[in-house]
């Protein structure tokens, strides 16, 4: 999966990814959180942030405009539509087109695990308590834990740093001339795994 992910977020790469002017369109929703336990997510280019909710709610507020270069402007724009899928506890979102900058904000249950595959842009992961596996092309990606519920952390950067921060624990590290490999084994029951083709990396459990 790692190499088509690396291979789309090469050939976006190319095009430009400023915004367009002119209007965006919101595709805001709220989830009913009973069943659910993982999250997977598709994310082509632009921001993306995961937070847990205080309120138990599972809710998503979603931006997405159009890019110069990629598209014929705000009238695209209006095509774009959530795709939803529900199967087996696990709720899949995307948007089915690549031709679009994306904005997504994510409050979710603290349990529920999460799983994310980007193209290119900046990804933030942070207060959740269960399992997270990101995948991201190119760009930046920050994840942050309490190290009481995550009890192994690894983390890979084909070209770029990956920075780890762990209270206890052991770690292990290698590097080669441009990447870097960390891992670090706790004693909490969930996980996390990073893999970044392009860019920067870090992960916080403390």
């Amino acid at each position: 999966m790692m190499t088509r992910t690396l291979a789309a977020a090469a050939l976006l790469l190319i095009c430009s990814d400023a915004l367009a002017k002119g209007p965006c369109k919101r595709l805001d929703h709220d989830f009913d959180p009973a069943g659910i336990q993982r999250l997977a997510l598709e994310v082509h280019v632009g921001e993306f942030a995961v937070e847990a909710s205080k309120d138990g709610k599972l809710q998503l507020q979603l931006e997405v405009c159009p890019r110069d270069g990629w598209m014929d402007g705000p009238d695209t724009v209006e095509k774009a539509e959530l795709a939803v899928e529900q199967d087996a506890g696990t709720l899949s979102l995307s948007l089915p087109d690549d031709d679009y900058k994306e904005k997504w904000t994510l409050r979710v249950p603290p349990a529920t695990a999460i799983a994310l595959e980007m193209g290119i842009g900046e990804a933030t992961v942070k207060g959740m308590k269960g399992d997270i596996k990101v995948e991201l092309g190119i760009g930046e990606l920050k994840i942050a834990g309490a190290v009481a519920d995550y009890g192994k952390v690894s983390g890979q950067v084909g070209v770029g740093d990956f920075t780890l921060r762990a209270k206890g624990g052991s770690r292990e590290e290698t590097r080669a001339l441009v990447s870097k490999e960390s891992n670090w084994t706790g004693t909490g029951p969930a996980k996390i795994e990073a893999e970044v083709g392009i860019g920067e990396a870090g992960a916080r459990v403390e």
